[in-house]
């Protein structure tokens, strides 16, 4: 016997095909229902958003506020060390720091600066150098103060004073950061 043949001679089997075919739809009614309720629900929250966008948009003090955004980032801009490539950013930096630990008077002092790291979402290298030298309270204040003068961007990263048996040593570890020419 054929399936249809097995349909027609059975009103049992007839019946239960009709209530799966009536489970079916009315659970894809239901999902119809849920899924309009959660567009709705997307819709109304967008439109929130919106109206919120709007709001602000009218706000009088945004171009205010664009200008000083504009006038912040030249400032920051110009406190950026200049180099026309990674070694040279390098080779002045750790010049730069060496003339300081000079200018106060650091004795038995080295620098190291490591190569340039490039970040790139800010388009930016960044140098990072290591000072060690005796320690001496007022040098290091003195340093330190220079550094923080300075009218380039130097941050002192770490800062370490240690004691052998026979000396205090101080070791400095310092960042700049240099714009990156478009050139290089």
């Amino acid at each position: 016997m054929t399936l249809l043949t097995e349909i027609r001679n059975n009103d049992r089997l007839r019946w239960g095909i009709w209530a799966i075919f009536a489970i079916s739809a009315s659970y894809g009614l239901l999902r119809l229902g849920d899924w309009r309720v959660e567009l709705e629900n997307d819709y109304q929250a967008a439109a929130r958003r919106w109206e919120q966008v709007q709001q602000i948009v009218a706000q009088p003090e945004w171009p205010r506020r664009a200008q000083q955004a504009r006038e912040q980032y030249t400032q920051l801009q110009a406190r950026l060390w200049q180099a026309n490539s990674e070694g040279l950013a390098q080779a002045s930096f750790q010049s730069w720091l060496d003339g300081k630990a000079k200018q106060v008077g650091l004795q038995n002092h080295t620098v190291r600066a490591d190569p340039a790291t490039t970040l790139e979402k800010v388009n930016v290298w960044q140098i990072k150098a290591q000072l060690d030298a005796e320690f001496h309270p007022e040098r290091l204040f003195d340093l330190l103060l220079l550094l923080a003068e300075s009218p380039q961007w130097v941050v002192v990263e770490r800062l370490d004073i240690s004691q052998t048996t026979r000396s205090t040593r101080l070791q400095l570890i310092v960042v700049a950061f240099f714009q990156v020419n478009s050139e290089s």
